[in-house]
């Protein structure tokens, strides 16, 4: 292990526990993304927030993959669906030194998730036909975990949420419901009724 990576690791750690402790209401989420992506050797997150917003979880998720001693080769996609914080762009060249295959993707033309990956992230602006459509499109190419955090949507678009829901303020619940009576080889494993309202879906063993 050359002093690049040694750093990199280190930093990487460092912000982790930094990032986890410092907001008690992420606290959660930051331990819960890292256990998850422990078990993953790729994950792609798909993004639609405010670009001055933190990369708090980004860092979750390279710490988890980091954390995965199996010595299988590790890959992160960030897809930004508009704009972009370019603090993402540090994060890559960190993740790269410590051996991580790191891709930013800035406005795709279509959906599309490349190729099959163990997680996938959902961070995005989450109307009810939106997130639907994301989640029956990807859930194919994904092999464990389907994540939804919808804090954006709830906090910051209210009247939005009505009018896509006539009311109905549960609806990112239904939707899932939904999803999952169509798709039995997926599962609700655990769920936050918080004001980020993650969600973690898990693809079910064949039987």
């Amino acid at each position: 292990m050359d002093n690049k990576e040694i750093i990199s690791n280190k930093i990487i750690t460092e912000k982790f526990f930094n990032v986890c402790m410092s907001d008690i209401d992420t606290f959660p989420y930051c331990n819960t993304l890292s256990s998850l992506s422990e078990e993953c050797n790729n994950i792609v997150e798909l993004i639609t927030i405010h670009p001055d917003d933190k990369i708090t979880f980004s860092w979750c998720m390279i710490n988890g993959l980091l954390s995965n001693k199996n010595g299988l080769e590790k890959s992160f996609r960030s897809i930004w669906l508009d704009k972009m914080n370019k603090k993402i762009y540090y994060l890559n060249d960190i993740s790269k030194y410590c051996g991580i295959s790191f891709e930013v993707i800035v406005r795709p033309p279509f959906l599309d998730i490349g190729e099959i990956v163990d997680m996938v992230f959902i961070h995005t602006d989450n109307t009810v036909n939106n997130l639907s459509e994301t989640i029956s499109s990807i859930q194919s190419m994904v092999k464990k975990y389907i994540v939804i955090n919808d804090n954006k949507f709830v906090s910051n678009m209210r009247e939005d949420l009505l009018q896509n829901t006539s009311g109905n303020l549960n609806y990112v619940e239904d939707t899932i419901i939904d999803f999952l009576q169509s798709n039995h080889n997926w599962s609700i494993v655990k769920g936050y009724d918080t004001e980020y309202r993650m969600t973690i879906l898990k693809r079910l063993e064949d039987n």
